[in-house]
């Protein structure tokens, strides 16, 4: 007597259905699940989508259809995407976008190296200088690395240079879309000057002047939005002990234009954040730590430098490029939903005081 084959019954039942099984079963009346060129699980179908099954394709999710009476699955769910298409892909967040630079300066300061940062994205950027031979020199060298960029100069306290500044980039390339504010004084401050006409004109350099440049791009960036990312510093909350042992040593106060001036731009950039958020304008600034400048290694000795460094929680003092991060970010779509912010770039500095 022929023994029933119930293995046999089931696959014919299934066929009978429509349904082709393939590899092994793991248990008895059970389909074996398909599987994602990832190795995942399909989704659950959709409404309407009632015996279909998906795939995703070329970055796309496509419906893998029924193709013969055994319901074999269309061939495009099988095929790998080509390796170009595997290949991790360059994002490039600033494509075709119009930057400012404010002020490069000599050597590798933060508007080189921001400018250089910024044309890698893509932006085409307007380099502007109170040197204008320095100016040049820096859009030369971004456009034989491969980008675009052109060179003007500017004076950041005179409001009529400001907006020349601003009609030079729209007549050029008809738009401004990032407006990084540079310029700074620290490499040549006095800290022993403590006049007010010294303090006067520090705050109008460093904190004041930014008022006039977003004054300047505003008839622009309120038509298409924009983003506004100026240089601040820890300086507007760290110190250190060097005020306290100035007054020690000579029983006055040492000159504190420079946080000062910090503080007061801290505080502007939340004004106009504030007041330019309805035109889709952002507004921003990066706080660096002990930057490992020919300025810092001129005015610390070696100890002063080792104690910074042993304050810092990553024990060791920034390079300019370590602020390039968080400038791609505050001037992408990434960060369209961030303004009126500091953002401190520091190596955990302040955190540990």
């Amino acid at each position: 007597m022929d023994l029933p084959n119930r293995r046999i019954d089931r696959t014919r039942e299934l066929e009978r259905r429509g349904v082709r099984r393939t590899g092994r079963t793991r248990h008895v009346g059970t389909r074996r699940r398909q599987r994602d060129g990832n190795g995942a699980p399909h989704a659950p179908a959709r409404a309407g989508d009632e015996g279909r099954r998906t795939r995703q394709v070329h970055g796309a999710r496509i419906a893998c259809r029924p193709d013969g009476p055994n319901g074999r699955l269309d061939d495009r769910c099988n095929r790998r995407p080509p390796r170009a298409a595997r290949a991790k892909q360059t994002v490039v967040r600033l494509q075709d976008r119009v930057a400012i630079i404010t002020e490069c300066g000599r050597g590798e300061t933060y508007g080189v190296v921001w400018a250089r940062a910024l044309a890698r994205e893509g932006a085409v950027v307007v380099v502007a200088d109170p040197d204008p031979a320095r100016a040049e020199e820096v859009a030369d060298a971004l456009r034989a690395a491969g980008g675009q960029a052109a060179a003007t100069v500017i004076d950041v306290g005179a409001t009529p240079s400001c907006e020349a500044l601003a009609a030079f980039a729209l007549a050029r390339f008809g738009r401004i879309d990032v407006l990084a504010n540079t310029h700074h004084l620290w490499h040549d401050l006095r800290r022993d000057d403590t006049s007010d006409g010294y303090l006067h004109h520090v705050l109008d350099y460093n904190a004041v002047s930014i008022l006039r440049t977003a004054r300047a791009v505003l008839p622009a960036m309120r038509v298409t939005g924009g983003r506004i990312v100026s240089l601040s510093s820890i300086g507007a909350w760290y110190l250190g002990g060097r005020p306290a042992e100035q007054l020690r040593q000579t029983g006055e106060l040492p000159s504190f234009a420079y946080p000062a001036s910090k503080v007061l731009e801290n505080g502007l950039t939340r004004f106009l954040a504030g007041a330019l958020g309805a035109y889709g304008i952002t507004v921003n600034a990066i706080a660096p730590g002990m930057i490992a400048s020919p300025a810092t290694m001129e005015r610390l000795t070696a100890p002063e430098r080792q104690a910074f460094v042993e304050r810092t929680a990553l024990r060791r003092l920034l390079d300019v490029s370590d602020t390039t991060g968080a400038l791609l970010y505050l001037a992408s779509d990434d960060a369209a939903h961030v303004t009126g912010q500091v953002l401190v770039v520091d190596g955990g500095l302040v955190m540990l005081g």
